[in-house]
């Protein structure tokens, strides 16, 4: 297909792949599909006028299949005041594929969002076209969520949450929505305050938002990792949420003022030295805390996460197929050279373990989003976190995550004996390029111009990394 011959309506052979990396690139950025967008935005609110804009924030692909993007709309009421309202955008590859009508499990939600008055300023929440084969769902819809819409209404927030928290009778909470994935996961971040309450004192929480049965499980996630690490007496502390709401499946947690580990590492300094060692030795306290019988969490393998990075890079064979070539090679490469490694003792994970996890307050170090731990090799959190120092330092385009790392290394394997340090590295070493990989599939956005020359980058980077043990 010729790109100066692309219009609306072929958008699913567009998702088909039958134009390319090029194609994708039209039609999440091109001026005539932000238009198109726009407008079909626009159709749904009450006065069209009151959309400033839809700003892309995430995408995902399924080659030959779907293209799911999310978007903030930038939305102005009568007074001019400004807001935002999140969507998903759904394009398929086949216009049978979008129904123009509403499930019965969406009519039903569509009621109660009525009901509670959660639509305004829009007057429809969905909107099929199967001309295009696309749909729009507005945020609080999402069927697979049958509890959201009430966690969106201020007066629900405020009878739930006052006997936990001890409102005065004249409480206002304000609900803003961070993250909107319907059928995956939803945050929501709660502002209280009163008519009396300076800006200053506003009283900030985040309601994390699961699927039936998964609250529970989350929060006792959540207070394994928790425990564990106030066993340690490290100075780094987990999270904990102040309540979990098993009727509104809602984990509960006060907002933390801090700075994400992230933002301090380009600037270095002798002080990010002892931080590091500092999460080091936190992480060495939370792998060797005892395992009791009773302690019942999913176990991960090496496998399981070669198997998870090759499905998030299976958009590339139809984008850049040369690399997905070189992406493939090299997993294969990692999980042979880790079948040859002895197999290591169980330890209780993090398994998200970042520095975006970790935030520096003026109380000492928090690590945060501890729902999704497991049981596994502990060489899967070091791996981690090395990869995502690298991570950083290359994006800023400054050195020194060799000497960063050595500092977490040291404080972690404080203790160890040289061979019981030996067969970890070794083992986190092949994590690392692992989660390089992974990482270069899913962070960056790869419908951007410079996407390709920063992957090349990237996957460069890890073969050399695989070469370096």
């Amino acid at each position: 297909m010729n790109n100066t011959q692309w219009q609306i309506q072929d958008t699913p052979a567009i998702v088909a792949g039958e134009a390319g990396l090029a194609g994708l690139q039209w039609l999440l950025h091109s001026p005539a599909m932000q238009a198109w967008l726009h407008d079909q935005v626009a159709a749904l609110l009450t006065q069209p006028e009151q959309c400033s804009g839809c700003t892309l924030q995430r995408v995902k692909v399924k080659p030959g299949h779907k293209v799911t993007a999310y978007y903030d709309v930038a939305l102005r009421d009568e007074s001019g005041a400004p807001s935002h309202r999140p969507i998903e955008v759904t394009w398929r590859a086949a216009t049978a594929a979008a129904e123009e009508t509403l499930t019965p499990a969406q009519l039903q939600q569509m009621a109660e969002i009525e009901a509670l008055a959660l639509a305004a300023p829009f007057r429809r929440l969905a909107l099929a076209d199967g001309a295009t084969a696309m749909q729009i769902q507005v945020a609080p819809l999402d069927s697979a969520f049958p509890h959201l819409p009430r966690l969106y209404s201020p007066p629900h927030l405020r009878v739930l949450l006052a006997p936990l928290l001890g409102l005065p009778p004249k409480t206002m909470v304000q609900v803003q929505p961070i993250r909107y994935r319907p059928r995956q996961r939803h945050v929501l971040r709660l502002t209280l305050s009163t008519d009396e309450t300076p800006p200053t004192d506003l009283q900030h929480f985040f309601a994390k938002v699961y699927q039936a049965g998964a609250g529970a499980v989350a929060a006792q996630m959540t207070t394994i990792i928790a425990d564990r690490l106030a066993m340690a007496q490290e100075p780094l502390t987990a999270l904990r949420p102040i309540a979990h709401l098993r009727n509104e499946e809602l984990l509960l947690y006060p907002a933390v003022t801090g700075l994400p580990l992230t933002q301090a590492l380009p600037q270095g300094g002798h002080s990010l030295g002892d931080t590091l060692q500092t999460i080091g030795a936190a992480l060495h306290h939370l792998h060797r805390a005892p395992l009791t019988p009773a302690l019942r969490l999913p176990q991960t393998t090496f496998g399981a996460e070669v198997k998870a990075a090759a499905r998030a890079g299976e958009h590339l064979a139809a984008l850049w197929p040369s690399g997905h070539g070189r992406l493939l090679a090299l997993l294969d490469r990692l999980l042979a050279q880790y079948d040859r490694l002895p197999t290591a003792e169980a330890a209780l994970l993090h398994r998200d373990f970042k520095a975006d996890h970790l935030l520096l307050t003026p109380a000492g170090l928090t690590l945060i989003d501890c729902d999704s731990c497991a049981l596994g090799d502990p060489a899967l959190d070091l791996g981690k976190f090395l990869a995502d120092l690298q991570w950083w330092y290359t994006l800023a385009d400054r050195e020194g995550a060799a000497k960063a790392s050595g500092h977490f290394l040291q404080g972690y394997f404080r203790g160890y004996t040289a061979h019981e340090r030996k067969l970890g590295l070794a083992r986190a070493h092949l994590y690392q390029v692992l989660y390089l990989l992974k990482n270069n599939v899913r962070r960056f956005n790869h419908f951007n111009a410079s996407w390709q020359s920063q992957s090349e980058q990237m996957i460069g980077l890890a073969e050399q990394v695989i070469q370096c043990p």
